[in-house]
C-alpha cells in the first residue's frame, strides 16, 4: 500500500514526464504522486472538469483545495488570481490542510502540476 508523505511535495521541481490520465488532462510527476499516494484522483478529475473549455480564454489557471471538518472546497483561479469557479465536496478529505495545483493548457489537454513544478 502506498502512503502519502507531505514532505515529498517539496522534492518535486520541474517535470520531465507527464502521465495522461484522461481525455482532457494529464498529471505531472508531483501531481501523480498526490493522486496515487493520497488517493486524490477524484480531486484531479474535478479540477480538470472545472477547467473544461477555460483554455479558450486563458491557457493557465491555479487550483486550491482546502480541507474542513465536513469536506473539501475546491477553488479555481485564472492567471490574474481572480476566482472563476468554486465547489464543495461534502464527506471528502485531504491528507493536508491545503493542496495547491497549477494548470497549463498544452495542445489538447490540461496539464496539472504542483506549483514548484511549473
Amino acid at each position: 500500500m502506498k502512503t502519502f508523505d507531505p514532505a515529498m511535495l517539496a522534492r518535486f521541481s520541474g517535470s520531465d514526464q507527464f502521465h495522461i490520465v484522461g481525455q482532457r488532462y494529464g498529471l505531472s510527476e508531483g501531481a501523480m504522486y498526490v493522486a496515487e499516494h493520497a488517493k486524490c484522483f477524484w480531486l484531479m478529475l474535478k479540477v480538470a472538469e472545472h477547467l473544461g473549455d477555460f483554455c479558450l480564454t486563458d491557457p493557465t489557471a491555479k487550483a486550491s483545495a482546502v480541507r474542513s471538518k465536513t469536506g473539501v472546497t475546491l477553488v479555481i483561479f485564472n492567471r490574474k488570481d481572480v476566482e472563476v469557479s468554486r465547489e464543495f465536496f461534502e464527506g471528502r478529505s485531504l491528507p493536508v490542510a491545503e493542496l495547491r495545483l497549477s494548470a497549463c493548457w498544452f495542445e489538447k489537454l490540461w496539464l496539472l502540476m504542483l506549483p514548484n513544478e511549473v
